[in-house]
């Protein structure tokens, strides 16, 4: 039997300046991504867990900074200090689609790091369990070259190398660990996968695995019984703010048993506001009933009329003043004044204005008639003078 712990896209020391412009912002959400992490690494420890595959994109960016690096070395090292795996496949966001660009990851295969495996290119190893059973895992990084090929092309050649990887070796367990976008995915929110302009590899070249543990995707998904994606570790943006992220809990043995195990996230939640007749005093009143979790990520979008004088400024010096929030982010719209038509029949001025009025001012009855009779007075005031 084999128990595998499958986690991906940890996208760590990611930034989030389109969030927030603090600096303690940051590392909030440095500090959170890598609680996450650490939660996962402790629960294979103590499920003593013979792989832990992450599944590429370990880093947001080729060059992580030196504190994203020695935290993620010291959650490696634990692992391997306990007799786990490591199993590691680079993502598109781990390496520069120049081939020179090295990983820094690759310092950890330099320096013969024991119970580490790194898979830079598409290639297979074989390793044995303390129990005697061997375990064939082929690693497939992200294919930054498929943009140069059609879909045809890149899906023949595709192929042809992991029928290759298959091929010409006996294990009792063979595992699929890769960063790529096979067919039926469902990239929810993250529209990010949808301008790669990945191909999309069919389901039926892992049907004869045991497991494919994959990453790329970051909604939580079974494509098929065999065909997993852990799911990013974390929301990564207001486009992820309803979706629960978990990593996976794999057995291999005379099946394939999973299950996904949850992870506690910061709430995440966009507001939509109409304030397009309201005063500045009005959406000052109505921000302050909001209901803003403490220490969760808001978005407020606000719509105003184009005349409104508010500023994101001042809605800032609102929310700061009044509620404890992690992050925030204010995107004021100001609605387009639309050409008022008046009706096509109207027999008098008065007509006409009430018309006008009601169309361009959505006010009551009585705020009307006060209109129009104070345009009659103006207008009679102005005839008896001449």
């Amino acid at each position: 039997m084999l128990r595998i712990i499958h986690t991906a896209d940890l996208h760590l020391g990611i930034s989030f300046s389109n969030i927030s412009n603090s600096p303690s912002f940051e590392n909030i959400r440095f500090q959170d991504f890598f609680k996450n992490f650490e939660y996962i690494k402790d629960y294979a420890i103590k499920n003593k867990a013979d792989l832990f595959i992450i599944a590429g994109d370990i880093f947001h960016n080729p060059r992580p900074s030196i504190e994203a690096f020695n935290a993620f070395s010291k959650i490696i090292g634990d692992l391997i200090k306990n007799g786990i795996q490591v199993v590691v496949t680079l993502g598109n966001h781990d390496s520069s689609k120049t081939r020179e660009a090295l990983s820094y990851l690759k310092s950890y295969v330099n320096v013969g790091l024991e119970r580490f495996i790194l898979f830079d290119v598409a290639s297979k190893k074989i390793i044995a369990l303390h129990n005697g059973e061997k375990v064939k895992i082929i690693g497939l990084p992200y294919p930054h070259f498929q943009s140069a090929y059609s879909y045809q092309e890149f899906v023949s050649f595709f192929e042809n190398k992991l029928q290759e990887l298959k091929s010409n070796d006996t294990a009792d367990y063979m595992i699929v660990v890769g960063h790529i976008f096979v067919e039926g995915g469902k990239i929810g929110s993250e529209q990010r996968i949808a301008s790669l302009r990945d191909h999309p590899i069919p389901k039926r070249l892992f049907k004869d695995v045991d497991v494919a543990c994959l990453g790329h995707l970051h909604t939580p998904q079974e494509l098929d019984s065999n065909i997993l994606y852990s799911g990013s570790i974390e929301r990564i943006d207001f486009g992820e703010e309803n979706e629960e992220k978990s990593f996976l809990d794999i057995i291999l043995g005379s099946k394939l048993e999973f299950k996904r195990i949850p992870l506690k996230l910061r709430p995440m939640k966009t507001f939509y506001l109409n304030f397009e007749n309201a005063s500045i005093n009005e959406i000052s009143d109505k921000i302050k009933a909001l209901k803003l979790e403490e220490d969760s990520i808001v978005r407020l979008r606000i719509e105003v009329s184009k005349t409104t004088n508010i500023s994101a400024s001042y809605i800032d010096k609102i929310i700061r003043e009044n509620f404890k929030l992690a992050g925030y982010k204010i995107e004021i719209t100001r609605k387009k004044v639309e050409e008022t038509r008046l009706a096509a029949k109207a027999s008098s001025f008065n007509e006409y204005l009430e018309n006008y009025l009601r169309i361009k001012y959505k006010k009551s009855d009585e705020w009307i008639r006060n209109v129009i009779e104070e345009a009659n007075r103006i207008i009679e005031e102005v005839r008896i003078k001449k």
